[in-house]
C-alpha cells in the first residue's frame, strides 16, 4: 500500500517521454522527436512527435547499431545521411528523415532521437541541450525503476 501511494504521484515513463519530446522539439530545432526507453532487454519508442505508427512497433536489442553507438559509447550520434545507413538504422524511429541525432540519456538508459530535413544537427548545440536535461533524466530513471519494481511485484503475484 505504501508503494502504491508513492507511485500515484509519479509520472509514467510515457508521460515523461512525451515531455522530453516536446522539449527536444523546442530546444533542438528538430521537426520530429522520439524518446526510446528500455523495456526488458530491448528499447522501444515510448513517445514522440512526428513519429509514424510503424516506429512504435519496433523493439531494438542492445546489439542494434544505433543502441550500441548512442548508449554503448555514451555519445551523441549525428547522422547527416540516413540513406547511407539505411540498414544500420532499420527500426530506429524517424530514420526516414534526412538528418538524425541520437542523444544518450545515460542515467535513464534511454535515447532522445531528433530529426529534420533542412540541415544537419550541430554537435555542440546538441551537447548543450543534453546538459540541460538533468531533471528530466532523473525523473525518467525514477519512473522506469518504479515501473520495473511494479512488474516484478506483478510477476511474483502471478507466479
Amino acid at each position: 500500500h505504501q508503494i502504491m501511494q508513492m507511485t500515484e504521484s509519479l509520472a509514467s515513463p510515457a508521460q515523461i517521454a512525451e515531455e522530453l519530446a516536446f522539449v527536444a522539439m523546442e530546444h533542438m530545432g528538430c521537426e520530429a522527436a522520439a524518446v526510446m526507453i528500455p523495456d526488458g532487454d530491448c528499447w522501444v519508442t515510448a513517445s514522440g512527435i512526428g513519429v509514424v505508427r510503424g516506429d512504435l512497433r519496433y523493439r531494438l536489442s542492445e546489439e542494434h547499431w544505433f543502441i550500441r553507438h548512442v548508449l554503448g559509447e555514451d555519445e551523441i550520434v549525428l547522422i547527416d545521411d540516413t540513406e547511407a545507413l539505411r540498414d544500420e538504422l532499420s527500426g530506429v524511429p524517424l530514420s526516414g528523415w534526412e538528418y538524425l541525432v541520437g542523444v544518450p540519456l545515460t542515467d535513464a538508459n534511454s535515447i532522445v532521437v531528433g530529426a529534420r530535413s533542412d540541415e544537419p544537427f550541430d554537435g555542440e548545440a546538441m551537447a548543450e541541450f543534453a546538459e540541460r536535461l538533468t531533471e528530466y533524466i532523473a525523473d525518467l530513471a525514477e519512473s522506469l525503476s518504479v515501473r520495473d519494481v511494479a512488474r516484478q511485484i506483478h510477476e511474483r503475484g502471478n507466479g
